[in-house]
């Protein structure tokens, strides 16, 4: 095996189990706080697939597609193997298409060398409606009025604050990182 395969590998499986711990960690934390059923007004995993994706691209996202998948067939085990499917599809597919879209039409180059907090904002922004969006078109058929509109909101909210949630403590992990007091080798 080369050691990318076994990057590649790595990066599925932590992604998927970091999806998986989160959102069950997300719905015992925030359960007092669901909107309706899997519509959370604080979503931390949407900040988990924005991060993960971003930072370690395709391989993140089908880990987290992958952890998705396990969720859904733990949670709804009576929904089906469609419906695993189609959840992991879109918690897969949402940051994936944010950051081609951020790629594209916001010219951001995929090294992390230009992630301003504006432009993390944007990315956080676009990313939570988009999430939605997938999550409310196939859970109303594609039908549109208030019965769309309403839990639409509702989620691309819950996905902005968990992953602006996310963000600063990843920013925060950063700072105590780099500030930490080292101890001097002994000579």
């Amino acid at each position: 095996m080369k050691a990318t395969d076994l990057f590649e590998l790595t990066t599925l499986l932590i992604s998927g189990i970091t999806y998986y711990l989160v959102f069950w960690f997300n719905d015992w934390l925030f359960k007092g706080l669901e909107f309706s059923a899997g519509n959370y007004w604080i979503y931390l995993p949407a900040g988990i697939n924005l991060a993960l994706t971003l930072v370690l691209g395709t391989w993140a996202a089908l880990g987290l597609a992958l952890g998705a998948f396990l969720v859904t067939v733990q949670s709804a085990p009576h929904g089906g193997w469609l419906e695993a499917a189609v959840q992991a599809l879109m918690v897969g597919l949402g940051p994936a298409l944010t950051f081609w879209f951020a790629q594209k039409v916001l010219r951001l180059n995929p090294n992390l060398q230009d992630r301003s907090p504006q432009k993390l904002l944007v990315l956080a922004l676009l990313f939570s409606a988009i999430s939605a969006l997938l999550k409310q078109l196939w859970v109303n058929g594609g039908a549109l009025g208030l019965e769309f509109i309403t839990p639409w909101a509702v989620q691309a909210l819950g996905n902005f604050l968990g992953t602006l949630v996310c963000l600063y403590l990843f920013k925060l992990a950063l700072f105590l990182a780099d500030n930490y007091p080292r101890q001097k080798p002994l000579n």
